[in-house]
């Protein structure tokens, strides 16, 4: 009798701090703060750091609070591993169609439909990710061309890196 594993596992690919970075435009100081506020960006000693896909989204939102909104990173600091878990325990297209909710006086943090209808809650930050994940998808789509092209070379054995993100 012939038993076939139909499971499917999905393998997240997982990238540097530098190729973080490198996508967020952040020089080393502002990678610093930005680790330092964040916890759950800090991999602790002896461990390389590795982040997913949804890490890079949790770090758009941070860069939306901070930048657009210009709320300090430390208003974060409290929700910071709601934040991180309910982006890194959803798949990418789930997280295009929702929005997050941070209640920074509750240290609540909620993954929601785009479309689910909410009363006020008080003080609470409603950031679509849309936007963010589109400018990320954009992001490494590019990084990963600008690899390919400047490591293909023509005629050679190698194979061309084209999810590679320098």
């Amino acid at each position: 009798m012939l038993l076939i594993n139909t499971e499917i596992r999905e393998l997240p690919i997982l990238y540097t701090p530098g190729q973080l970075m490198a996508v967020f435009g952040l020089s080393k100081q502002r990678w610093r703060t930005i680790r330092a506020a964040l916890p759950p960006l800090d991999s602790g000693p002896g461990h390389a750091p590795c982040f997913s896909a949804g890490h890079f989204v949790a770090v758009g939102v941070a860069k939306v609070v901070t930048d657009q909104l210009g709320s300090p990173l430390s208003t974060l600091t409290p929700v910071a591993f709601g934040l991180f878990e309910s982006c890194t325990n959803v798949p990418w297209f789930q997280l295009e169609r929702s929005q997050i909710s941070i209640i920074p006086s509750e240290r609540k943090v909620e993954l929601l439909a785009t479309d689910a209808a909410r009363g006020p809650k008080g003080l609470e930050l409603l950031i679509a990710l849309e936007p963010i994940t589109r400018a990320l998808r954009e992001r490494l789509i590019e990084r990963a061309c600008w690899h390919r092209s400047s490591s293909w070379v023509s005629g050679s054995d190698q194979v061309p890196k084209l999810w590679t993100l320098t």
